[in-house]
């Protein structure tokens, strides 16, 4: 065989191998036999359960133009752990709590009205507490705050991991191309993968714990905005007249695939512990009330892995029942003091479709205050 014959053997070879290494990473895809999650057609799922939005884009049913007489409203601000990521609407605490608190008080017209918003910080939800408050009129606000919440880009942000994603752009740009031509598409993206794992291991770019990290330093901007945002909700729950909100630090798996153990956490799990400590010492400094589910989450999964899937570290339906509980015995007490229904609360105006949310209709549960 001559030069140009074993060239293309080689060629065909070559062809060959990152074919069938393109089937082998479709065959173990961790997707594979998962429900499905993201558009279907016109209906959105996330992990199986249909997504249903109100009017002002949120996953909740439809709030009443006018706040009835009576009422006791819970707001809760927070990210896609509140949102419901993997689980059903009826799944989540907030849902969850409010069936607790109704069946505990009977009569006292409660509602807890879910808030959360995918990828939110603490100043969105500062930002958004902002421009609802006054329409909505809560009788009690909550933060339900998740680790990386002090972050206002994604947790893994860093300069210089900006650095090297605006030089690696032209190239990644051409890996994409090529291989969604070439028909090995999943081989792109686990090579693109490796490039960014090969340059946290050199230290050209920060992990995403480390990254995140830094913006509990006290002295960063990061750091000094979660501050700020959360002295505008205390500052806005006081002129409105109402208890100290509720700072809830949502505590959940550090990883996916095994379990944590809080009680004896490895170095990953005390950097977890560290974040939830200084949010919440934070909060608590600024005046509201905290609650740390640390000791809760230890106790009720041990030697188990609270998560929506191995590839989504959401809370599970059965970690959401134990944000529940202790989230409506933190509200119970309040119930029933003081005066209730502090206003009609008008939606109109600027305060009904904060952030340009889209608008799709939601058949809201009877009985809603």
């Amino acid at each position: 065989m001559g030069r140009t014959g074993r060239g293309v053997l080689a060629a065909a070879f070559c062809a060959l191998l990152l074919y069938a290494v393109e089937l082998g990473l479709g065959v173990t895809d961790p997707v594979r036999g998962l429900p499905a999650d993201g558009w279907i057609g016109a209906k959105r799922l996330t992990w199986g359960h249909e997504v249903r939005l109100n009017k002002l884009g949120l996953r909740e049913r439809e709030l009443p133009s006018r706040k009835p007489a009576g009422a006791y409203r819970v707001m809760v601000l927070g990210d896609s752990l509140t949102w419901g990521t993997g689980v059903a609407q009826e799944e989540r605490f907030t849902d969850l709590a409010e069936a607790l608190l109704r069946e505990k008080l009977p009569g006292e017209g409660i509602a807890v009205w879910n808030m959360g918003q995918e990828g939110a910080s603490t100043v969105d939800e500062n930002k958004f507490l902002q421009e609802t408050i006054a329409a909505v009129r809560p009788d009690r606000v909550v933060v339900a705050f998740c680790f990386n919440d002090t972050q206002v880009r994604p947790q893994d942000y860093s300069p210089e991991r900006e650095l090297f994603e605006r030089r690696a752009r032209p190239w990644f740009g051409f890996l994409r191309r090529a291989s969604r031509r070439a028909g090995l598409p999943r081989l792109g993206q686990a090579v693109e993968k490796g490039t960014y794992r090969l340059a946290e291991l050199v230290g050209a770019i920060p992990t995403w714990t480390a990254s995140l990290d830094r913006t509990y330093e006290p002295a960063s901007e990061d750091w000094k905005s979660f501050a700020r945002a959360l002295r505008g909700i205390k500052e806005a729950s006081d002129r409105a007249g109402l208890p100290r909100p509720i700072f809830a630090a949502l505590t959940q798996a550090v990883y996916g695939e095994r379990p944590t153990n809080y009680d004896r956490p490895d170095a990953a799990t005390r950097l977890f512990l560290k974040w939830y400590r200084l949010a919440g010492d934070e909060a608590a400094r600024i005046g509201f009330e905290t609650l740390d589910f640390t000791a809760d989450y230890a106790a009720a999964f041990s030697g188990k892995v609270p998560v929506v899937n191995a590839l989504d570290g959401h809370p599970s339906a059965e970690l959401h029942r134990l944000y529940a509980r202790k989230l409506a015995d933190a509200l119970a007490p309040d119930i029933g003091r003081g005066e209730k229904g502090r206003g009609s609360g008008i939606l109109g105006g600027k305060s009904a479709a904060p952030g340009g949310a889209s608008k799709r209709p939601v058949k809201a549960r009877a009985d809603t205050p």
